[in-house]
């Protein structure tokens, strides 16, 4: 993993409306929020696409890897309810793939699972934000760290495993955020009210939006600093360097 250096101001925070109430359950997305997964997805993406070739020449033949991406694109409206199994699509999607370019339905699961195992040890070479690590140290010695995710992200192959008691991937449930399943997992699993939980997200509506509903406060990681979207309730809190969460804490 990579560390990428954001430039930060700690004061230039956008200033809650009212003070933080002492959360006894922390939680975080991942993805864009404690690193930036593209650089990572891209490699996967591109080594997984040129495994395929080398095994299944008609695969190339037939697929270029914007041909593929939408092909898996399109599985995701026919497949609603695998949308948020992003790991589970991305195997079904090429084994259709292999299927229709002549690949018999046994050999493309082989085939299939092995591309995906290629993709997802790159996926998790991630650029690490440069204040993650010593964010989460911090916190880690004083609240209950959890992870809720959609992407299929390993917080062990990471190198971060340690500073969270827990880690709900969508994969693993029936919908992905922003639908409360994995923020009420994370209630019930710490015993912690929703009033006492705070989830720190990047994603106006799978993070803030989904954690509002089930009634926990909500810290958007805007580093982009991007427009709060109109439609959507404004969060609790916001922070446009992850430097700037600890003070709001203390």
């Amino acid at each position: 993993m990579r560390r990428i250096r954001v430039h930060t101001n700690v004061r230039a925070m956008i200033m809650p409306n009212k003070i933080l109430d002492k959360p006894k359950l922390i939680t975080f997305d991942l993805d864009h929020t404690l690193w930036n997964p593209d650089h990572a997805l891209q490699r996967g993406e591109a080594a997984s696409y040129q495994w395929l070739t080398e095994q299944v020449p008609a695969f190339a033949q037939t697929f270029s890897p914007d041909s593929f991406l939408a092909l898996r694109k399109q599985l995701y409206v026919q497949h609603p309810a695998l949308r948020h199994r992003v790991s589970e699509m991305r195997r079904v999607a090429t084994q259709q793939a292999l299927q229709l370019v002549g690949v018999s339905e046994r050999e493309s699961i082989v085939l299939s699972k092995a591309a995906f195992d290629i993709f997802w040890a790159l996926r998790q070479q991630v650029d690490l934000f440069d204040e993650t690590t010593e964010l989460l140290q911090t916190l880690a010695q004083h609240y209950r760290v959890g992870a809720i995710s959609n992407g299929n992200a390993c917080l062990k192959t990471i190198g971060l495993a340690q500073f969270f008691q827990f880690h709900l991937a969508a994969d693993h449930f029936s919908q992905g955020k922003p639908a409360p399943d994995m923020f009420v997992a994370a209630l019930q699993k710490t015993g912690v009210t929703a009033q006492e939980a705070l989830h720190i997200g990047d994603h106006p509506v799978d993070d803030i939006q989904g954690a509002q509903a089930v009634g926990m406060q909500t810290l958007w990681v805007n580093l982009e600093k991007q427009p709060w979207p109109d439609a959507v309730s404004r969060p609790d809190f916001t922070v446009t360097a992850l430097a700037q969460i600890v003070p709001l804490l203390t």
